[in-house]
């Protein structure tokens, strides 16, 4: 027990030296001290225990740090309410740190434990342990946004916002708006390539959007994104879309300002702008006016504070409190990923991954980040929202 805790407080030590700036001590104690309670009943062996390989510490901790936030206030909103069938649920986390050899050996060392239920964070990370999850009868649920990860009928589950959603509701508005010369300027990495080369381009040729520029950027090259950006500008774009991690956020943005790019494009963006417009600290909002965003309606309706659901308010609230912030759209969907799973164990009456697997396919539930339904090839089906930044504020389009 003693060794379980060195342990947690290790992993907490070190995730939070690559947390965003401005986070508390307070916050921290509360944070570890919710670990610390979870581990307090780890030796009790009728408990159903599941296993999270996240990005605990690196640079996408943040990500990682969110998940684990609300997939620990699920299990202690499980546990408070009688348990699964009557048993208590337990997590354990090991840090994946982004790192696909890392993150094989978190599994390993899950597995080592008997663990058979598993949710795993990223692409990269997530992929290199699919196939072993289906080898070895293990169920997986991935935070991912690609549809290519889940296989539904081989226990692999994708519950998170997806950006074939994401690119399906941009090429709307292109289509809507009917602009014809379009710029795509995003991270290179395994998802948004794929959006890129499976949602976006297919889809805009679809439209009859042909005239089209893209540009990428690696984040360990972040000083050349302007010299990247006027290559856009040269292009003379209608519509930039701007594909990217939240941390990147401020910078791209001040850099179009610079060189003036907004003020002949429309600049388009994912759900990570409006992450970084609200959470982190002292973020410019004069970057983002007259900005359109793409994002799930739970974070909409979070940062707007006109969400409708008495089960959202509570998560909102006690995340709040314990946390000191707004919650993002990973924590939500942290906390309801474990929702599913802890309703289809519920339901099937057994820890049998296959019927829990039968079980899962079809399942629709009311979560704290609105309608989710698992689809029959593994992925789930969210509400989106095309927004757009307003003196500070986001409105609906559509």
């Amino acid at each position: 027990m003693h060794n379980k805790k060195r342990k947690l407080e290790h992993i907490m030590e070190k995730s939070m030296k690559n947390y965003k700036k401005g986070i508390t001590i307070c916050t921290l104690a509360v944070l570890l001290g919710f670990l610390l309670s979870l581990i307090s009943c780890s030796n009790n062996k009728d408990a159903i225990t599941i296993g999270a390989v996240l990005p605990l510490t690196g640079s996408s901790a943040s990500y990682g740090v969110y998940e684990q936030r609300g997939m620990m206030m699920a299990a202690a909103k499980i546990n408070e309410t009688g348990g699964i069938n009557g048993k208590q649920i337990e997590i354990v986390y090991e840090d994946s740190k982004g790192n696909n050899q890392e993150a094989l050996n978190a599994y390993r060392k899950l597995r080592a434990q008997g663990i058979k239920i598993l949710f795993t964070s990223m692409t990269g990370p997530s992929k290199v342990i699919k196939p072993l999850a289906i080898k070895e009868n293990v169920l997986q649920v991935i935070f991912g946004m690609t549809d290519d990860l889940a296989d539904g009928p081989s226990g692999v589950f994708r519950i998170y916002p997806g950006l074939s959603e994401e690119g399906r509701i941009f090429l709307d508005y292109v289509k809507m708006t009917n602009k014809k010369n379009v710029a795509i300027f995003y991270l290179d990495n395994d998802a948004y390539n794929y959006l890129v080369s499976n949602v976006l381009l297919p889809g805009l040729n679809q439209i009859g959007v042909t005239n089209i520029i893209k540009e990428t950027f690696v984040s360990n090259k972040l000083e050349g994104l302007k010299t990247s950006l006027q290559k856009v500008r040269f292009f003379n774009p209608d519509i930039l879309f701007i594909i990217s991690y939240y941390g990147y956020v401020h910078q791209i943005l001040r850099d179009i300002k610079t060189i003036n790019l907004q003020s002949s494009a429309q600049i388009v963006g994912g759900l990570d702008i409006p992450v970084a417009a609200f959470t982190v600290q002292d973020f410019p909002f004069e970057l983002v006016e007259g900005v359109v965003c793409v994002l799930p309606k739970f974070m909409f309706y979070t940062y707007d504070n006109s969400y409708t659901s008495i089960e959202a308010k509570e998560f909102i609230s006690r995340y709040k409190t314990q946390f000191n912030g707004l919650p993002t759209y990973d924590a939500a969907y942290g906390y309801d990923s474990v929702m599913v799973i802890a309703e289809a164990i519920k339901k099937s009456g057994y820890i049998d991954t296959k019927r829990i697997t039968e079980t899962i396919i079809g399942m629709e539930i009311e979560g704290v980040s609105g309608k989710i339904k698992i689809l029959p090839d593994g992925n789930c089906q969210t509400d989106w929202l095309l927004t757009k930044f307003e003196d500070g504020r986001l409105s609906i389009i559509k």
